[in-house]
């Protein structure tokens, strides 16, 4: 879904789909977003609610400029979380979304999610199924694609991002995740000094992949590949291989 910036979105539920209010300037309207994700994820979405101040939702997404795009919590009773771009799992700050304030652009607390994962499901402290989001920019359009992360897809992110935390020794991680893609690659790697860790997986479990892998571990030393994991199928037991890869990288 493309929509021309600047623009606000709240996302939440009516019925049965996935329903967008959309703030365009002074314009305000409702659309629906009608694709095949699974209705008991749908069903976890909170109600959209738009009074004559108070709106309520499950999540809204701002973006204006070259290349801002950012998004709060708009009254979930799930909770949102995202991958910040340092690597961590983060809750989005929840506030009481008002008209006057979407109007006068106050968008103070609201944090940069720009090219970020974002999970309706509070996957911090549950390792639930989740629909996901990454919101991006194509030119002067902001990019909403909808997918859905099944819990082995959940499990094995969260463990590389507990693997990578706790190898505490001055590495840095970047984080990107391409939401114009419909399968949502997220591509997380661990950096120290000539060495790195990357670990490639598609979000979007629903979609066929036109590659032959779905998890892709890479460890390289001075420009050269030291290992390489392809995972043609997502299970619980890649946990071990994620272990195993964080391993070689501490030795390296």
């Amino acid at each position: 879904m493309l929509i021309k910036v600047p623009v606000t979105v709240i996302v939440g539920r009516q019925d049965r789909d996935i329903a967008l209010c959309i703030f365009e300037g002074r314009n305000m309207s409702i659309s629906r977003y009608v694709d095949e994700l699974p209705e008991p994820a749908i069903e976890k979405i909170t109600e959209l609610e738009i009074g004559d101040e108070e709106i309520r939702g499950h999540i809204a997404i701002t973006s204006f400029g070259h290349s801002t795009v950012k998004a709060v919590d708009a009254g979930s009773s799930s909770g949102t979380c995202y991958i910040t771009r340092g690597g961590d799992l983060a809750e989005l700050p929840r506030i009481n979304l008002r008209r006057s304030s979407i109007m006068s652009k106050d968008f103070g607390r609201w944090v940069n999610v720009l090219s970020l994962p974002i999970f309706l499901e509070n996957i911090i402290n549950y390792d639930t199924d989740s629909i996901v989001l990454a919101p991006s920019r194509l030119g002067e359009n902001l990019c909403i694609t909808f997918g859905y992360s099944d819990s082995t897809c959940i499990r094995l992110v969260k463990h590389f991002i507990l693997r990578a935390r706790a190898y505490n020794s001055g590495a840095m991680m970047t984080v990107s995740c391409v939401g114009r893609i419909p399968q949502i690659p997220l591509e997380m790697c661990l950096i120290k000094e000539d060495k790195y860790i990357l670990f490639r997986i598609y979000l979007n479990t629903l979609l066929k992949l036109h590659t032959r892998f779905k998890m892709l571990i890479v460890i390289a030393k001075g420009g050269n590949i030291v290992k390489r994991y392809i995972a043609e199928n997502l299970t619980d037991n890649l946990t071990e291989t994620i272990d195993e890869a964080f391993e070689i990288f501490q030795n390296l």
